[in-house]
């Protein structure tokens, strides 16, 4: 029987436990914990870029490992991490992300899950892709859900998804469905998952058939309006600025072209 609480900030879902089989470690040389059911008590946080959550994760919290993917420790999103995830071809990071790509080879001492291993990264350890395909099948749209799969696989107690929001209405709308199918995924093996109210996860705007509130949907749309609004003001702040510093650099060219004429004449 499952159960979904909804505290102020963060709705959890859990059921009965399961039992899982165990996993390997692809890369002995990384101390890497894949044994399902052997830590009762661990926690898992998946780490996504939306700006609505993702500092919500809890990161003063030790006892929660910190899952972290693409850029964001290098663009400093995070104060920490434990395991890394860049299971894109590494062959355009190489050009076009070079700093990003630098950032995967100075990694050391946490692993860096990788589709295929680069001499230049040290910490690259193998993503079990055959593993979890075969045990999960193939509908995967995204690398969150590759992340939520290999946690399932692990056997966590507990999941926390934060600053993954896949709204309808963005480029991440098309990959929901797949994230809600290895949440539901995880609360079918026991694994208690936590996902703040802010993220449009496991969201509808009412109970089909008996609700007329659409209370918790609004409360959804009043972060995404303020998280846009904040945007906007940031890029307008920017645009000023700019215009700002034009109109310095134009007077700058007057009083130089002024002194030019009078030195040259």
């Amino acid at each position: 029987m499952a159960e979904c609480n909804q505290p102020a900030a963060t709705m959890v879902c859990k059921v009965a436990p399961e039992q899982w089989t165990a996993t390997t470690n692809p890369n002995p040389s990384l101390t890497v914990s894949t044994t399902p059911g052997a830590e009762p008590k661990r926690k898992i946080a998946i780490i996504g870029k939306s700006p609505s959550s993702i500092m919500q994760a809890p990161y003063g919290d030790e006892s929660w490992e910190i899952w972290t993917l693409f850029d964001m420790n290098l663009r400093q999103d995070v104060p920490r991490f434990t395991r890394h995830f860049e299971i894109h071809p590494l062959d355009g990071f190489r050009e076009k992300e070079k700093d990003y790509y630098e950032w995967l080879c100075n990694v050391r001492g946490k692993p860096v899950y990788l589709q295929r291993l680069d001499e230049k990264i040290p910490a690259g350890v193998l993503y079990p892709k055959d593993e979890i395909v075969g045990r999960f099948g193939r509908y995967f749209t995204n690398t969150v859900s590759w992340m939520i799969a290999l946690a399932i696989h692990e056997g966590p107690a507990e999941i926390g998804l934060w600053g993954v929001d896949m709204a309808a209405d963005t480029e991440y709308g098309t990959q929901k469905p797949s994230c809600e199918y290895f949440i539901g995924l995880a609360v079918g093996a026991g694994i208690t998952v936590q996902i703040p109210k802010t993220s449009d996860l496991l969201k509808s705007r009412v109970l089909y058939g008996f609700d007329t509130d659409d209370g918790e949907m609004r409360q959804l749309w009043k972060a995404k309006e303020e998280e846009i609004q904040k945007q906007a003001k940031h890029y307008r702040d920017q645009r000023n600025q700019a215009a700002l510093n034009a109109a310095m650099c134009e007077g700058a060219a007057e009083i130089n072209q002024y002194w030019g004429r009078y030195l040259i004449g």
